[in-house]
């Protein structure tokens, strides 16, 4: 299924990459690392709360500033 990509952050080194895109009403942020999808993470909190768009931008931030982590590549 294509994606339709809202908006992309790119990190300085150019290693991490983050891809915004809305499917069915939920906000999801592509984690990447290199050309290596690591996560497809939903903005969508553990009490069921569907976050918008800034919140999925914020993330994609955080993720390239190296503020979020995931398992496969915390050094």
């Amino acid at each position: 299924m294509e994606q339709d990509i809202r908006s992309i952050f790119m990190s300085e080194d150019r290693q991490r990459r983050a891809e915004v895109y809305e499917k069915s009403g939920v906000w999801y942020v592509n984690l990447i690392v290199g050309e290596q999808l690591v996560e497809a993470r939903p903005m969508v909190s553990d009490g069921g709360v569907v976050h918008n768009q800034r919140y999925a931008e914020d993330a994609a931030e955080n993720w390239v500033l190296g503020i979020i982590q995931t398992e496969e590549n915390e050094q």
